[in-house]
């Protein structure tokens, strides 16, 4: 603000801050796009020169249970996933920030559809392993805590599918497994991993049969919608003047859809 700027366009780190941000840029009649991390309905409300991109928090969560449920049932019988044939499929979570929307929805709603999907398949619900594993988005945490369930036999032993909040730490728990033997490309010991965001190395993975699938995160439709938001501030023009995209109902906010992603 203090070098002159015309818009803000803020990924903000801390959400809860978003009102002080929205205050600076108010009190210098600046407009303010917000993006990924989402800030409160309240928030973008205070102002009418401010907007969120972003997706729905919740999503991605439904949309990885329902995939967990298509790949258990790819071949018509989910038992074959079931390693120590008890009847029960267990899994790990691996995630991440407790106060984070997203990583929040894709915890409990993974598990929730995944279950209403298996109930309605006539295949008893998930179990959960161990605690949540909190690996704070890291490739590298994820593996080291991973690498603890293996190094745990009786609780590994009842580990048939993991769900990560994001790609990075679901790459980890991978880097885990094939130390153990598991999820090695042309290997015959699989554990289904899911993870978030459909990254380059997450879809290499799951191409090599090592990653079971991923749910995209579609980061070139956010920056496309984004740059038509800046061009239109840039004209004085309100920020989806001329253009398909629509706010939700009462708020400026605008969610780009999340898709599955398999090999």
């Amino acid at each position: 603000i203090a070098k002159g700027t015309q818009l803000l366009v803020v990924n903000i780190h801390e959400t809860a801050s978003a009102d002080t941000v929205i205050r600076k840029a108010k009190n210098a009649n600046l407009p303010i796009l917000f993006f990924n991390r989402e800030v409160s309905d309240e928030a973008i409300k205070s102002y009418d020169k401010a907007a969120f991109v972003g997706t729905d928090p919740d999503e991605a969560g439904h949309l990885q249970g329902s995939l967990a449920v298509d790949i258990l049932f790819k071949d018509g019988d989910w038992t074959r996933y079931d390693r120590n044939g008890d009847g029960k499929l267990g899994y790990v979570m691996l995630r991440a920030d407790l106060d984070n929307p997203e990583a929040n929805g894709r915890t409990k709603y993974s598990i929730e559809t995944a279950n209403k999907e298996l109930a309605e398949k006539g295949a008893p619900a998930l179990v959960r392993i161990g605690a949540d594993l909190m690996a704070s988005w890291s490739t590298s945490t994820a593996k080291q805590l991973f690498d603890g369930v293996i190094a745990n036999s009786d609780q590994f032993n009842q580990v048939d599918l993991v769900f990560a909040n994001n790609d990075d730490m679901a790459i980890g728990a991978i880097n885990a497994l094939k130390v153990a033997g598991y999820n090695i490309k042309g290997g015959d010991k699989f554990i289904p991993v899911f993870g978030v965001d459909a990254t380059s190395p997450a879809k290499d993975h799951i191409r090599d049969g090592e990653m079971a699938g991923s749910i995209l995160q579609d980061g070139q439709a956010m920056a496309e919608c984004l740059a038509v938001m800046i061009e239109n501030a840039s004209k004085s023009l309100e920020f989806i003047s001329g253009t398909d995209y629509a706010y939700e109902t009462n708020v400026k906010k605008i969610r780009i859809p999340y898709a599955k992603f398999t090999a």
